[in-house]
């Protein structure tokens, strides 16, 4: 697929911490307007200052780690305009994250994690979107991934990329307002012409609690403390 005109896509260094903690709250505030009520959008805005000092330290310990050969715990991208401002944000990763863990559920049928894709609106409908997941997640990459109900943009365009439904559901905590959400995943190489490049461990650790952000990912009820 060619990259649609007038956008890109690299991986993040420490410098993008502000773009990226301020995408993500107004693409999730926007996201979500439909379910959620006004204080939820505005306690995401609120908190991109917080956000993006975490997000500093997390990636530069994540530039360290491909500069050093390891594959770090989630890899962060972004997708830019032709004027270099950050109109969409994707992490990916293996493993799972503590909070996730502790629901219980069996581990997905794969290890490796679609933690998020956000755009602005003036990003979405451009092709962007695809061309991010399939940087993300190359060569038909499978990837497992959780899933706000009541979305239906973003699940018609994850089955369009393969992924389907799993039994397991739960709610978000206090700070997504108790919504439902459930688990969606798709196998290697779904598309017919991919070839199977799978680089990343199996047996990767969860991160510190202290040096990942989880601060706006929407934990469960059963976690709900371990939102910072």
């Amino acid at each position: 697929m060619t990259m649609p005109e007038g956008w890109s896509i690299r991986p993040v260094t420490p410098d993008d911490a502000d773009a990226f903690a301020r995408c993500h709250a107004e693409a999730v505030a926007l996201t979500y307007a439909h379910i959620m009520p006004p204080e939820f959008g505005d306690s995401r805005l609120a908190e991109i200052g917080e956000a993006a000092d975490r997000l500093r330290h997390q990636f530069a310990v994540e530039v360290l780690d491909r500069a050093e050969g390891r594959v770090p715990h989630r890899t962060h991208w972004v997708g830019v305009d032709d004027h270099g401002a950050v109109v969409a944000i994707a992490s990916v990763g293996p493993g799972r994250d503590p909070w996730d863990l502790a629901m219980g559920h069996p581990d997905p049928p794969i290890s490796y994690n679609l933690d998020q894709i956000y755009l602005l609106p003036r990003a979405q409908g451009t092709g962007l979107a695809q061309h991010l997941l399939d940087v993300i997640l190359p060569n038909g990459l499978g990837a497992w991934l959780w899933i706000l109900r009541d979305n239906p943009r973003a699940e018609a365009f994850y089955r369009r990329n393969g992924f389907v439904d799993e039994p397991y559901e739960t709610t978000c905590g206090d700070l997504w307002f108790h919504k439902p959400m459930f688990r969606m995943w798709r196998p290697d190489a779904v598309h017919t012409d991919a070839v199977h490049t799978n680089p990343v461990p199996t047996d990767a650790p969860p991160p510190d609690t202290e040096d990942y952000d989880q601060s706006q990912r929407p934990v469960p009820d059963a976690k709900a403390g371990d939102q910072r």
